[in-house]
């Protein structure tokens, strides 16, 4: 009997200790495969950005009781830096993110690349709704992931920058530099420029009114056309005789 019940013992120390290292194993590949937000996800890190268990890698998934954010710590990386490097081009060439900042404007030239630092990546929601926001910061051997959701916000680009005036005196040398067939007049004349004080509005856009003056043969000024310059110089109009404005191509 006392044999038995040994043998049943060590049956039973056996399925320990193999239910114990099962244990062990689940626990170091139990990496996400998504980061959650509400109904949607994102693909996470993975061994394409050298996030895999047999790196020794971690990773602890909380949840802010506050906010209902979602944070996924990681540790045991090679490099924070490269693992997030890689993570940001893989969202932004694969899962359609972008760089953003705080108010949903998209960032042209962020990177990953000091040793320690942070950047925010956000998606357009399916329904429109709202942005995916991921905040990622990384260390030396350490990332962290926050996800999140902005309500009632989409991604936009960023604002034009404002054009800087030219000036009257360089307005004037553009439309000298203007060729008599893009001015639309006569060739083998002689003209003078003079501009007018004030703007005048094209679609929305503040231009300066210069116009043109064909010198006769008793020495006067006879007006041959009305041109409207942007102040930025990028835009070149013909002002015609019923107020209507043509857009000219200058060379």
């Amino acid at each position: 009997m006392g044999k038995n019940v040994w043998k049943a013992l060590g049956t039973a120390g056996a399925l320990l200790l193999l239910l114990t290292g099962c244990g062990e194993t689940e626990e170091a590949a139990s990496l996400p495969n998504n980061y959650v937000f509400g109904q949607e996800m994102l693909p996470a890190m993975g061994e394409d950005q050298g996030v895999g268990t047999e790196q020794g890698v971690s990773c602890e998934v909380t949840t802010d009781s506050e906010t209902g954010e979602t944070i996924y710590a990681y540790s045991g990386l090679t490099s924070g830096q490269e693992t997030a490097a890689a993570y940001l081009e893989a969202l932004e060439t694969q899962y359609g993110c972008s760089p953003m900042d705080e108010e949903g404007v998209r960032q042209a030239n962020a990177a990953v690349t000091d040793a320690e630092g942070s950047i925010l990546v956000g998606k357009d929601m399916a329904d429109g709704s709202g942005i995916l926001r991921l905040d990622i910061q990384w260390a030396e051997t350490t990332c962290q992931l926050t996800a999140s959701i902005l309500e009632g916000m989409q991604l936009q680009d960023p604002a034009e920058p404002e054009k800087e005036p030219i000036g009257v005196t360089a307005a004037v040398e553009k439309l000298k530099a203007m060729t008599p067939e893009e001015l639309g007049v006569p060739e083998d004349e002689t003209y003078t420029i003079y501009a007018d004080d004030g703007y005048i509005m094209v679609d929305d856009e503040a231009c300066y009114r210069l116009k043109l003056y064909r010198r006769t043969e008793v020495d006067t000024r006879e007006i041959v056309g009305t041109y409207l310059m942007s102040l930025d110089g990028s835009n070149v109009y013909r002002l015609s005789g019923d107020n209507q404005v043509e857009q000219l191509n200058p060379s």
